[in-house]
């Protein structure tokens, strides 16, 4: 008895080690070899003490032009989005679907069903920043998102590959925003 209770435990563990590693392996694999998009990055909500040092994003990508699919999704439904690129570059979703498309694409959630527009959900909306960076982050994103004419570009770079997406970089100004960060320190 006292042995095959070893062996459960044994088993439990390596399991339970395999679930966490496999999650790893999979994260630094769609870096290493996802392909990579451009989501332009518009105003941030503010910073959430509470729930660690990160800025929220809001990604133009979020809302979807598909009058024609609207009526097919409500809210909370899983999707896949079609990703591809808009006049300036950005990446963009074309088409929903709830069934893996070819190509790259993004899983996703419908957050909001509108007329002719689909407010998605997707999984890559916070860029996470060493202990006390946050506040820095957040000045450069709301001069970079200002709506005029001095505006600076803002966008993150997302790796993807088979559905799943991570953020590589953040970009402020033509600049990685470690950049930025490195340039400010004491």
């Amino acid at each position: 008895m006292k042995h095959r209770t070893l062996i459960i435990l044994a088993m439990a563990f390596v399991l339970q080690w395999g679930v966490i590693g496999h999650a790893l392996w999979d994260h630094d694999r769609t870096l290493t070899t996802g392909s990579v998009h451009r989501f332009q990055v518009q105003p941030i909500d503010p910073r959430d003490p509470f729930r660690g040092e990160y800025v929220i994003l809001d990604l133009a990508a979020e809302n979807v032009q598909d009058a024609d699919t609207s009526a097919l999704f409500g809210a909370n439904d899983p999707v896949y989005g079609t990703l591809g690129m808009d006049s300036s570059g950005y990446a963009i979703i074309t088409a929903l679907s709830k069934e893996a498309p070819e190509g790259d694409h993004v899983e996703c959630r419908i957050e909001a069903v509108y007329s002719s527009t689909i407010r998605v959900e997707l999984p890559f909306d916070r860029y996470y920043l060493q202990e006390g960076k946050g506040g820095m982050v957040e000045s450069l994103l709301d001069m970079a998102t200002r709506r005029d004419d001095q505006a600076e570009e803002a966008y993150i770079l997302v790796r993807v590959r088979e559905g799943k997406g991570v953020i590589e970089d953040l970009v402020i100004g033509g600049r990685s925003v470690e950049d930025h960060l490195r340039e400010s320190a004491p």
